[in-house]
């Protein structure tokens, strides 16, 4: 590593750094850093660990597709979970019950990362399915036309309001959207971001929050986390917008099937992603750019998220990972010589 710092506003803490990749492939273990660069710790793997959660002094992580370990801080196994029939892929998260959310997809099903389980924290047993094509129901019909990995969820979070809200983004119809109702398994759509003309599309344009200002087309973006706000109606989230336009729900102009704005008359598309801000009102089901940063593009892959006062971003094929301040400011930096890394979020583990 290589370490560009400021020297004031970086925030104590390691940073964790999953699904380190060299020559393409080679997912494994999770590698702890300080803010010098110094190695500090690694956690073992047989899948790359697409997410890191802290619960206490230990973590919790997916050990391979088929099993979430938790483990101490000095990696002692305290608990193991199976996902009998079905393989995680991307995220999980911890409900206000302790109760572990889990992305995955479905090994009857004959599509791809379309499902979130609900596994208890104590029986370890699946207590809860949602299967994505059967919240957006009727309205879901470009799923039919778009392949098998219609949806691509690539992060969740929970939020204890609304009856349990999860925030979702999808990377391959390029939105964000919002799930009330988790905690009695009675789930509903709340809204959905995305550039307008996806819109009707999606058959939604009733939950489509409308855009003020100058926003950048979320297009193939990974990461999308809540920020608390002045309510549960005034929030932001925070998500890294790798702007990538190929995939199976937007491509060029001479796609048979596609209503969307070709990727080709997008300005700036495929040459830059960015670490961007938004402000979500759902009273006046609106939302806004508050700040955004722009990076070397990362076409697939990268995350984004808050930490203390700070905020967290990796760019998986740039080789970087960046510290940015309140301002956005950044105020550290990271660079892999050989390799990206899939996500990089930031731990305070010791006082």
């Amino acid at each position: 590593l290589s370490v560009v710092s400021s020297t004031t506003g970086v925030s104590d803490g390691l940073f964790a750094m999953m699904g380190t990749i060299q020559s393409g492939h080679g997912y494994k273990n999770v590698y702890f850093y300080d803010n010098e660069g110094l190695l500090r710790g690694v956690l073992d793997t047989h899948y790359r660990a697409d997410t890191l959660l802290q619960i206490g002094e230990g973590f919790l992580y997916p050990y391979d597709t088929r099993t979430i370990v938790h483990v101490s801080a000095l990696g002692k196994t305290i608990a193991l979970y199976r996902l009998n029939g079905y393989t995680m892929h991307h995220d999980l998260e911890i409900d206000k019950h302790g109760n572990i959310m889990v992305l995955v997809t479905k090994s009857s099903s004959g599509f791809q990362e379309d499902y979130m389980v609900t596994i208890d924290k104590d029986t370890g047993e699946i207590i809860g399915e949602l299967d994505f094509k059967i919240l957006f129901g009727d309205n879901a019909d470009f799923f039919r036309l778009n392949g098998t990995d219609w949806l691509h969820a690539n992060s969740i979070d929970y939020i204890d309001q609304k009856g349990g809200n999860l925030i979702v983004s999808s990377r391959e119809a390029s939105i964000i959207f919002s799930v009330t109702g988790a905690d009695s398994g009675e789930y509903a759509l709340e809204y959905i971001i995305n550039e307008g003309t996806n819109a009707s599309k999606l058959g939604l344009s009733d939950l489509n929050l409308s855009q003020q200002g100058e926003v950048n087309y979320c297009l193939g973006q990974h990461s999308a986390y809540y920020i608390s706000g002045d309510d549960e109606n005034h929030y932001q989230i925070v998500y890294y917008n790798n702007f990538y336009s190929r995939n199976n729900n937007r491509s060029s102009s001479s796609h048979p099937t596609s209503n969307l704005v070709p990727y080709e008359d997008i300005p700036g598309v495929d040459e830059m992603s960015f670490m961007t801000v938004l402000e979500i009102d759902t009273t006046s089901m609106t939302f806004s750019e508050s700040h955004t940063i722009k990076f070397g593009f990362s076409r697939i892959r990268s995350s984004a998220i808050k930490y203390q006062d700070n905020y967290i971003a990796s760019s998986t094929q740039v080789h970087e990972v960046v510290e940015v301040d309140a301002d956005f400011n950044i105020v550290l930096k990271l660079t892999l010589r050989k390799s990206g890394v899939y996500r990089c979020n930031k731990y305070k583990i010791y006082d």
